[in-house]
Protein backbone atom coordinates (compact mmCIF):
# COMPACT_ATOMS: atom_id res chain seq x y z
CA UNK A 1 0.00 0.00 0.00
CA UNK A 2 2.72 2.56 0.99
CA UNK A 3 4.31 1.65 -2.22
CA UNK A 4 1.61 2.57 -4.63
CA UNK A 5 0.84 6.10 -2.26
CA UNK A 6 4.39 7.02 -3.20
CA UNK A 7 4.46 5.96 -6.72
CA UNK A 8 0.74 7.92 -6.93
CA UNK A 9 2.51 11.18 -4.73
CA UNK A 10 5.53 10.69 -7.46
CA UNK A 11 3.29 10.60 -10.59
CA UNK A 12 0.73 13.46 -9.63
CA UNK A 13 2.80 15.57 -7.33
CA UNK A 14 2.51 16.75 -4.27
CA UNK A 15 -0.04 19.85 -5.30
CA UNK A 16 -2.68 17.25 -6.14
CA UNK A 17 -3.51 15.70 -2.96
CA UNK A 18 -5.02 17.25 0.11
CA UNK A 19 -3.76 14.96 3.07
CA UNK A 20 -5.81 13.61 5.93
CA UNK A 21 -8.01 10.90 4.57
CA UNK A 22 -8.64 7.42 6.06
CA UNK A 23 -6.45 6.10 3.52
CA UNK A 24 -3.32 8.93 4.14
CA UNK A 25 -4.98 11.28 1.14
CA UNK A 26 -8.18 12.32 -0.46
CA UNK A 27 -8.96 14.31 -3.46
CA UNK A 28 -10.41 17.73 -3.54
CA UNK A 29 -14.13 18.02 -4.02
CA UNK A 30 -16.30 18.19 -6.99
CA UNK A 31 -17.96 21.36 -7.85
CA UNK A 32 -21.23 21.92 -9.45
CA UNK A 33 -22.62 24.89 -11.39
CA UNK A 34 -25.79 26.49 -9.93
CA UNK A 35 -26.60 27.70 -13.80
CA UNK A 36 -26.46 25.16 -16.21
CA UNK A 37 -25.19 21.91 -14.00
CA UNK A 38 -21.40 21.50 -14.83
CA UNK A 39 -19.70 19.28 -12.57
CA UNK A 40 -16.04 20.34 -12.00
CA UNK A 41 -14.19 16.79 -11.41
CA UNK A 42 -10.66 17.40 -9.99
CA UNK A 43 -10.20 14.08 -11.70
CA UNK A 44 -10.42 15.42 -15.08
CA UNK A 45 -9.71 19.01 -14.82
CA UNK A 46 -10.49 21.10 -17.37
CA UNK A 47 -7.71 20.15 -20.46
CA UNK A 48 -9.47 22.13 -23.10
CA UNK A 49 -8.91 25.19 -20.92
CA UNK A 50 -5.35 24.58 -20.05
CA UNK A 51 -6.02 22.78 -16.64
CA UNK A 52 -5.08 19.07 -16.24
CA UNK A 53 -6.71 16.44 -14.46
CA UNK A 54 -5.70 16.75 -10.89
CA UNK A 55 -6.46 20.60 -10.57
CA UNK A 56 -8.33 21.04 -7.47
CA UNK A 57 -11.12 23.53 -7.96
CA UNK A 58 -9.52 25.88 -5.30
CA UNK A 59 -6.65 25.90 -7.30
CA UNK A 60 -8.34 27.03 -10.64
CA UNK A 61 -7.79 31.48 -11.06
CA UNK A 62 -10.88 33.75 -9.86
CA UNK A 63 -11.21 34.39 -13.75
CA UNK A 64 -12.08 30.75 -14.52
CA UNK A 65 -15.51 30.42 -15.94
CA UNK A 66 -18.00 27.25 -16.06
CA UNK A 67 -16.94 25.40 -19.93
CA UNK A 68 -20.70 25.10 -20.88
CA UNK A 69 -22.33 28.30 -19.96
CA UNK A 70 -19.78 30.99 -18.96
CA UNK A 71 -21.07 30.86 -15.25
CA UNK A 72 -18.07 32.49 -12.96
CA UNK A 73 -16.59 30.70 -10.69
CA UNK A 74 -18.19 31.87 -7.59
CA UNK A 75 -21.74 30.08 -9.12
CA UNK A 76 -19.97 26.30 -8.36
CA UNK A 77 -21.10 24.76 -5.14
CA UNK A 78 -19.51 21.71 -3.76
CA UNK A 79 -21.10 18.55 -3.93
CA UNK A 80 -20.45 14.89 -2.71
Amino acid sequence: MEARLILAFMIAGPQRFIYGGTHGFTMPKKYQCQVCGYIYDPAVGDPDNGYPAGTAFEELPDTWECPLCGASKTDFEPID
